[in-house]
């Protein structure tokens, strides 16, 4: 730790007449708050972004079950199976 950051530490230490250990947890607890909070303004992003993801999953597997029924004349639980054994 450089001095800069030991001064400004003992002082406030010495005028809040806080000990230097509460002080740093006050400062992690505030620092992990702060990230709490981005992270919570991502969830909707996160959301909107997985739901078009499963969107295009559902879309693609709709097509390539239609694909497959048409082309081959096997029953849609066929195609299902074919499908998903495919994506796994």
């Amino acid at each position: 730790m450089s001095d800069f950051w030991k001064s400004i530490d003992d002082t406030l230490a010495f005028q809040n007449n806080i000990p230097k250990d509460k002080l740093y947890d006050i400062i992690m607890n505030y620092c992990d708050l702060q990230r709490a909070k981005e992270e919570i303004e991502l969830i909707p992003l996160e959301m909107t972004r997985m739901r078009s993801q499963w969107n295009d999953l559902k879309n693609s597997i709709g097509f390539k079950i239609n694909e497959l029924t048409k082309k081959e004349e096997i029953s849609i639980f066929e195609v299902i199976i074919i499908v998903v054994m495919n994506i796994i």
